[in-house]
């Protein structure tokens, strides 16, 4: 019992120093609070998958997860990991357009911290509250631009222009996971990737030096995807 009960109390002192609430007034905050639940997952863990009917709104306090949908071959399309506290769920306050039935599976990639509040309690709790109201509306613009990208890269980006937006916009990602891990990320092939940073490194657009990618000339790496 002294295990579960600390382990309970430090997910919930995670969840009050957790950047993502600090915004908030100290009042607005602890009223948040006082509706989410910790959830701990597990790497590996589902949280939801495609399809589910959603009547609660989840958080990432801490630790990174992965949305991505199943084709009808059984086979991953990645669609993004979310590494930084924020909105998991589609959530608007108090509206009907918010999606009851979520895009993707998401599941945590290693050891993770969720915090998750019921529907209805947030919707009454933000008729009452317009700077948690603000708040919420903050967070739910900020996943909608996430995947108004995502649609762009998917399916309006050809390969190269794949390549070319994560080196502009993510280098830091970039050189950070392995070249078969940003292949996965961006729904090709290695042997893809390979080819097409073999060709702009060619043309003297980027340089590599002991793994790390720079940018030589940036805008004929824009003029990739923008065109």
């Amino acid at each position: 019992m002294k295990k579960h009960g600390g382990t309970f109390m430090s997910s919930i002192e995670t969840m009050r120093t957790c950047p993502l609430f600090l915004s908030l007034s100290e009042l607005d905050r602890t009223a948040l609070l006082s509706l989410l639940k910790p959830k701990k997952l597990h790497s590996g863990e589902i949280l939801f998958y495609e399809n589910e009917t959603m009547d609660r709104i989840y958080f990432l306090v801490h630790g990174r997860v992965k949305s991505y949908k199943v084709n009808r071959f059984d086979n991953e399309i990645f669609l993004f990991w979310q590494n930084e506290s924020g909105l998991i769920t589609l959530y608007s306050p108090r509206s009907e357009e918010t999606m009851l039935r979520y895009f993707s599976n998401v599941e945590s990639i290693g050891d993770s911290l969720v915090a998750y509040a019921e529907r209805d309690r947030l919707d009454a709790l933000c008729e009452e509250n317009r700077e948690i109201e603000h708040f919420l509306y903050k967070m739910f613009a900020e996943r909608f631009f996430l995947l108004k990208h995502i649609i762009s890269r998917d399916l309006v980006y050809d390969s190269a222009a794949k390549v070319a937006n994560m080196i502009v916009t993510k280098l830091d990602d970039f050189n950070a996971y392995k070249k078969q891990e940003i292949a996965y990320m961006l729904n090709i092939q290695p042997e893809t990737l390979s080819r097409i940073l073999t060709k702009i490194k060619r043309e003297g657009i980027i340089e590599e030096k002991g793994g790390v990618t720079t940018i030589k000339d940036r805008d004929k790496l824009r003029a990739i995807y923008e065109t």
